[in-house]
């Protein structure tokens, strides 16, 4: 997901935690509290430890909306 969608689905006070790191996602890091980068290569144990900071409460994942499968198709095209 493109960082410009991904604010718009922020509640305030918000951020963006991104795997996947750019040069101008890196600018935008530092210039805003918004977007917050985790520079790693994904793998299953650095997912887990996300998944189990979420379950700690120290991650706040709330949903937005449910949708079906064909639904979501188009939002995350």
């Amino acid at each position: 997901m493109d960082t410009k969608t991904a604010n718009t689905l922020l509640k305030p006070g918000g951020v963006i935690l991104d795997l996947h790191a750019s040069p101008v996602k890196f600018l935008r890091s530092f210039l805003g509290n918004k977007l917050k980068l985790v520079f790693c290569t994904p793998s299953v144990q650095i997912l887990n430890r996300i998944a189990q900071t979420a379950v700690e409460g120290n991650l706040q994942l709330p949903v937005g909306q449910t949708v079906s499968l064909e639904e979501a198709i188009p939002l995350i095209t």
